[in-house]
């Protein structure tokens, strides 16, 4: 009787000692991770670095992005969107009746009797291409219009006509919280949409005055809360590279 009550106390002994091992690793590896991470505010130099190149830009809203799977398309229109002025030039062309002869292959009509162009280099593409998403599958420079620009190309730049354009979609971008965790500078976002075109969204964080009268006018502020309160969290991964950070992924933590 005493063997079997000295057998079952050892038992009991060795289930105990097992659980409280359990339950010290599990917190050592939370704690280990805790140590690995270091929070980064919205001013630190990375931060300030990164988050431009995600903040409200409506072409990186997917449920799950992997900078690879990427078009050539969305890479284009990427690049329109965040292309800086040293790395394309414009030239006003004189029409002849309603045509801008640009080259012997492209011409734009215009209804002013000229028209502006923003002449970019196909190698510009590729560079923000490799520069944001580190990635260099080989693009597809296919005619297109997009938010004011009517773009055709000749084989090795594209000539973009500058035309009037109002954004009827707007994205509201909210920083959250960041932190460096290893190889990696994670960032969480909130993130509202509005389409202007649906006037009973629009008026839920818009003035009705603005909604049905937006054309031209400046884009409205919304107060942090609202953003926060009715957005989208994301949660975006930068990783590191011979010294430089690219996306390489970006997804949705919560959806509302």
């Amino acid at each position: 009787m005493k063997d079997i009550i000295k057998t079952l106390v050892l038992v009991l002994i060795i289930i105990i000692g097992g659980y409280i091992g359990l339950v010290a690793g599990d917190s050592l590896k939370k704690t280990v991770v805790t140590i690995t991470r270091n929070n980064l505010s919205k001013d630190d130099p990375i931060i300030q670095e990164l988050y431009p190149k995600i903040e409200n830009n409506i072409l990186l809203r997917r449920s799950n992005l992997i900078p690879s799977n990427l078009t050539s398309e969305e890479i284009i229109k990427y690049t329109l969107d965040s292309i800086s002025g040293g790395d394309y030039k414009t030239k006003t062309y004189k029409a002849q009746k309603i045509t801008c002869n640009i080259t012997n292959g492209i011409t734009f009509v215009t209804s002013t009797g000229k028209c502006k162009v923003a002449i970019i280099n196909n190698s510009v593409f590729s560079k923000y291409q490799k520069n944001d998403f580190n990635t260099d599958i080989e693009i597809d420079f296919i005619d297109l219009n997009y938010h004011g620009l009517n773009c055709k190309n000749d084989g090795s730049k594209y000539y973009c006509q500058i035309l009037d354009f109002t954004n009827t979609q707007l994205g509201y971008s909210l920083f959250s919280d960041a932190y460096e965790d290893k190889n990696s500078i994670v960032i969480h976002e909130y993130y509202l949409s509005i389409d202007l075109t649906d006037n009973e969204r629009c008026k839920k964080y818009l003035s009705s005055a603005y909604c049905d009268n937006y054309q031209g006018k400046d884009r409205p502020n919304i107060e942090e809360d609202v953003i926060k309160n009715n957005g989208v969290l994301y949660e975006h991964i930068f990783t590191k590279d011979n010294d430089k950070y690219y996306l390489e992924r970006s997804y949705i933590l919560s959806n509302r």
